[in-house]
């Protein structure tokens, strides 16, 4: 696929990121700092989940080498700075694809890697059953995220109000609300599963069955380089494709 682009198209004069990838011999991707499931370094060292999973396949594509990743793990409100500044050549970092970031940021959105929706994790024995129930209390989210405002669109149409309390980092989130400073922790359902995991007792939370969005997670490259944003593009087509024909095979071998 990278061989196509650089043959038969001429050169990007703003951005020739390709041949940035190629001169380091390797994909600079934005990653969380840690979230199960999406992207989380092992005791090995190693990255494991759905992003980095992405950021696999681009570099496949483009150096013929899956491994040839350097990570870049940022907070949730420095997921888009490499980018803007040259840094990285790719964000996949559990990063909501919205209008209000494509109009500000140079960025360009290459294709969703899944769906998700704003979610809750409380106690078991809290009592609470819904969104509703949550009301007038303190709720942990991760600054920089799109769940502060998902909060106040679903509370505030409704005549009721929450206190989101922003932390900088996945782990700080978890920590308030496992103290029990925070009544509930409010992030993507599938951010929130690995979350849940994490806890000592996972058992003794739940995740509630509301979510109150709808989050299209997407990988993010610089608006600058066409080229560039069409390979990632078709990475992820492919893996989409490749997906279907998987299950296509299990359901009629």
């Amino acid at each position: 696929m990278s061989d196509a682009l650089t043959l038969n198209r001429p050169a990007t004069a703003a951005g020739r990121t390709l041949d940035g990838v190629r001169a380091r011999g390797a994909v600079r991707a934005v990653v969380s700092r840690g979230i199960r499931g999406l992207s989380l370094r092992g005791a090995d060292g190693r990255w494991t989940g759905l992003d980095t999973d992405v950021a696999r396949a681009v570099a496949a594509a483009a150096l013929g080498d899956p491994e040839a990743v350097e990570w870049l793990p940022a907070d949730p409100a420095g997921r888009l700075d490499p980018l803007r500044s040259g840094d990285a050549d790719l964000t996949v970092c559990n990063l909501t694809w919205t209008l209000g970031r494509e109009a500000a940021w140079p960025v360009l959105f290459a294709g969703v890697t899944c769906y998700d929706g704003e979610g809750f994790l409380v106690r078991r024995d809290s009592g609470v059953h819904g969104p509703a129930d949550l009301a007038g209390r303190r709720l942990a989210v991760q600054a920089g995220t799109t769940s502060a405002a998902n909060l106040a669109a679903w509370y505030g149409p409704r005549g009721l109000s929450v206190e989101p309390v922003a932390y900088p980092t996945p782990a700080e989130t978890l920590a308030a609300y496992a103290s029990g400073d925070c009544a509930a922790y409010v992030l993507d359902r599938t951010a929130l599963a690995g979350e849940r995991a994490a806890l000592p007792d996972p058992e003794a939370h739940v995740i509630l069955d509301d979510a109150i969005s709808r989050e299209p997670m997407a990988a993010a490259v610089r608006d600058d380089d066409p080229d560039w944003y069409r390979l990632c593009r078709w990475v992820l087509q492919l893996l989409v494709a490749a997906e279907h024909h998987a299950d296509e095979e299990l359901q009629h071998p």
